[in-house]
């Protein structure tokens, strides 16, 4: 008999029957906090709808649209593929290329608006910029998949963060499905088992700038709220201040329900006054661990190896944990002079429901992506 999967929404969140599983009960704890106010009072930038589908003992977290403009990419695709592009211009070091991009951009910005790109469901969507699967089947895959098109049929269904290196083949049983691979991004693996980075120069010299720095690790448990807030303002700083406020706004608040329940190992360096100068907090799931919050204080001086700390710990933790780290986007030069490898990160649409209307954007952002903006990010190596 195949799989049968069900939908709640956040407000019968009273209702929902959590398996009896590990990985459900931390489903549910991880929701819990941002089921109550809703997300946006967790993660500013989050505003929009919250659910669960549950096939078997399998429970993913499901987004439902979007609420006002300026929302995080974790929820809106129009900020993702348009908004963040937007931004992103400004690393293009000729003036004529960056003209010549933001003219391009025009008429994909008007189309998806008139495509209504952010009328989507978000498949495991845990408001991260990298989410983890946990493990799951493809009948089951098949299942979720026929629930949410009876329920939402007049939303495309978007799986989100489906990278080659770590879920090939979950990528494989979508496509087979119907779905549409739309490219993301370029992310960074470090693969479990694999001991190239621990032998790379670099890695080597971040074990000894950790053996020799007078700043002190703390872990989660023993900060204080005020340490908290310290934590991010450091991520904010780097996420927010230097790349783009379409990241994920996370809040004190936020950080206090991780830590008081344990969902993510959060570590940090703290100097003589008790401040915290870098920070890191990472979970794992599936086989593979990865870190939503890293930060350090930008205005110190380079020598002092802040977010050379903290991207050690994530690697450390994923050592600890046995896991395959997935070290995100970003800093690709950095991550690789470590012994991160790249692989393309896709988004898997279904939208073979939906008018030619609604077809076309998706449609178009994969041509684009596939024919240009990735080729150029593997010339330069992003």
């Amino acid at each position: 008999m195949s799989p049968q999967a069900r939908i709640w929404m956040a407000e019968a969140a009273a209702e929902i029957p959590w398996p009896e599983t590990p990985i459900a009960d931390f489903t549910r704890r991880y929701l819990s906090g941002l089921f109550g106010g809703g997300p946006a009072a967790m993660i500013r930038n989050a505003r929009t709808a919250l659910g669960v589908v549950i096939v078997d003992d399998v429970v993913l977290p499901i987004s439902v649209g979007q609420e006002g403009a300026g929302n995080s990419y974790v929820c809106a695709p129009y900020s993702h593929y348009v908004l963040y592009a937007r931004q992103e211009l400004r690393e293009l070091g000729s003036a004529a290329a960056r003209g010549a991009m933001r003219a391009a951009l025009w008429p994909l910005d008007q189309l998806s608006r008139w495509g209504r790109l952010d009328d989507v469901v978000m498949v495991n969507n845990w408001l991260l910029s990298t989410n983890l699967y946990p493990p799951i089947t493809a009948p089951q895959i098949q299942a979720v998949l026929s629930a949410l098109l009876a329920r939402f049929p007049a939303r495309a269904i978007v799986f989100r963060s489906l990278d080659e290196a770590t879920r090939a083949p979950l990528l494989s049983w979508l496509s087979a499905a119907g779905c549409r691979r739309v490219a993301s991004r370029r992310v960074n693996i470090n693969a479990r088992g694999d001991e190239r980075p621990w032998r790379r120069s670099n890695t080597r010299y971040d074990l000894k700038l950790k053996a020799r720095t007078p700043l002190r690790l703390i872990e989660g448990e023993a900060m204080s709220d005020a340490q908290l807030e310290q934590a991010i303002d450091l991520y904010n700083q780097l996420y927010l201040e230097k790349y783009s406020y379409l990241n994920p706004q996370f809040t004190p608040r936020w950080l206090r329900h991780l830590r008081d329940e344990r969902l993510w190992r959060l570590q940090g360096f703290m100097d003589e006054a008790d401040q915290l100068r870098s920070v890191c907090a990472t979970f794992a799931l599936g086989g593979v661990s990865t870190a939503p919050i890293i930060g350090y204080d930008r205005a110190a001086p380079a020598a002092e190896g802040l977010y050379r700390l903290a991207y050690l710990q994530m690697l450390l933790m994923g050592r600890e944990a046995e896991t395959t780290v997935n070290c995100s986007a970003g800093a690709a030069r950095f991550k690789r002079l470590r012994g991160a490898l790249p692989a393309l990160e896709y988004s898997a649409v279904y939208d073979r429901h939906l008018s030619a209307r609604r077809r076309l954007p998706w449609a178009v952002w994969r041509w684009a992506l596939d024919t240009v903006a990735i080729p150029a990010m593997v010339r330069q190596d992003l």
